[in-house]
């Protein structure tokens, strides 16, 4: 079997400092928050529950760890991530 190296080029520390915060001015989050309730929405509707029905069951252990759940799970936890960093972003700049 041949063996495959991939290589990425060095970035100093600066470098990925640099570019980690033009990748963040480059996301919408409120675009990233529509994608995120258009997907739990979809969840819902398959699942005949809601998204803070199924996180409680899930983090209970109620709910099994299938594909579907756990991207449920993902999109939930990023969602509330992207609502508290959209929030203290737009409280700072007040």
């Amino acid at each position: 079997m041949a063996k495959v190296t991939i290589r990425y080029p060095e970035h100093s520390p600066e470098d990925r400092k640099r570019l980690l915060n033009e990748l963040r001015n480059h996301l919408d989050a409120d675009e990233g928050l529509e994608t995120l309730i258009a997907e739990m929405s979809n969840f819902e509707t398959q699942y005949g529950m809601s998204t803070i029905e199924f996180y409680a069951r899930f983090v209970k252990g109620e709910m099994d760890d299938s594909h579907d759940f756990i991207s449920w799970a993902g999109a939930f936890k990023l969602y509330q991530h992207l609502l508290q960093t959209h929030f203290q972003e737009q409280q700072a700049a007040a």
